[in-house]
């Protein structure tokens, strides 16, 4: 199993880290409030071929060109080394209280990469910031400054809801893409948190949503569920599933998640 959580993380995985929060702390200084961990790293469920590190930085007050100048060399540098990075970069004043969407002074991506070599990356808004600042303060971990649930303001449950039913029912990334999806892995195992969420409440890495799918969705999808966990666990390439299995375990999945139907099959 190559699954890791902060606290056992390989060593390049450390260093990456510290020298990202130095990075950081040199681009932003004084105004740099707090550096916090979020995903797959802080919840135990890293995988190294295919998890980003996500974070979340506070400051304090709007950031200068400049200042977004230097993030974006720091990010060009230490995002894929070893692994890809996600992070926003939020105002804590304009933030507070939670506002949808919720706005940030700089994001990067490996997405966002070409853009970055060529231009300066803009201020916005992103509606998933409230799913993410949800998330970290349950289970985020700082890695400079208080802890999360001290530093991030409480964004609304219901948006948390809304935003993970966007992501598991858009065409894009979600389930009503999974026939051509080439991640099905990812797709399959966030669709199993999304509808234990709903059920239950409890917030879930795609590797524990994936196990709650072993024990509470009908014993005919688990070795689609399955498959999928050995691809996350091991760092494989996604399976190669069939059409029939994909369509079945979509329109399953959709039907659950739009329903809200206790666990157990229908």
């Amino acid at each position: 199993m190559t699954l890791f959580g902060f606290e056992n993380c390989p060593a390049a995985t450390r260093a990456q880290l510290a020298r990202l929060t130095d990075g950081l702390r040199a681009s932003c200084g004084d105004a740099l409030q707090g550096v916090v961990l979020h995903g797959s790293l802080a919840m135990g469920s890293f995988s190294l071929q295919r998890s980003d590190i996500d974070l979340l930085a506070l400051v304090d007050g709007p950031i200068s060109d400049d200042v977004r100048a230097a993030l974006t060399r720091v990010l060009l540098d230490v995002s894929m080394q070893p692994h890809p990075i996600e992070i926003s970069v939020l105002d804590a004043r304009a933030i507070a209280p939670w506002t949808h969407p919720a706005p940030y002074e700089f994001h990067y991506s490996e997405s966002w990469r070409e853009r970055a070599q060529t231009a300066l990356l803009p201020s916005g808004t992103d509606p998933d910031l409230s799913a993410h600042v949800y998330l970290a303060r349950a289970r985020g971990r700082a890695l400079l400054g208080s802890a999360p649930v001290d530093a991030l303001p409480a964004a609304p449950e219901a948006l948390y809801r809304a935003a993970i039913l966007d992501d598991v029912l858009s065409d894009e990334f979600g389930l009503p893409g999974l026939l051509q999806s080439k991640t099905p892995v990812y797709v399959a195992l966030n669709a199993c948190r999304t509808l234990a969420y709903l059920l239950d409440g409890k917030l879930r890495s795609k590797d524990e949503g994936g196990m709650w799918a072993l024990i509470e969705l009908p014993w005919w999808y688990s070795s689609f569920v399955s498959k999928a966990l050995e691809a996350l666990r091991a760092g494989l390439p996604d399976p190669e599933y069939s059409i029939d299995d994909r369509t079945r375990f979509m329109n399953y999945l959709i039907s659950r998640v739009r329903g809200g139907v206790k666990t157990g099959e229908d």
